[in-house]
């Protein structure tokens, strides 16, 4: 069992996440309206996956015996 305090400082948190998921949800509905008009472009964000890459990689490059140039 929690107590009253406890139970109002939750519910003082809850009304914040629940301000913050409402403006999260218009900002999304917003930027939606904005792609499917053409007004904003769709971008895509490609991953640069550099931690395997023995050039980008320090700790590999400084391991192998032939460092990639």
């Amino acid at each position: 069992d929690a107590s009253q305090e406890h139970r109002e400082k939750v519910a003082q948190k809850m009304v914040i996440l629940d301000q913050q998921r409402d403006h999260l949800t218009t900002a999304l509905d917003r930027l939606l309206q904005e792609i499917f008009s053409g007004q904003r472009p769709l971008r895509v964000f490609r991953q640069m996956k550099m931690y395997n890459d023995p050039a980008m990689n320090p700790y590999l490059y400084k391991s192998t015996s032939n460092p990639v140039a």
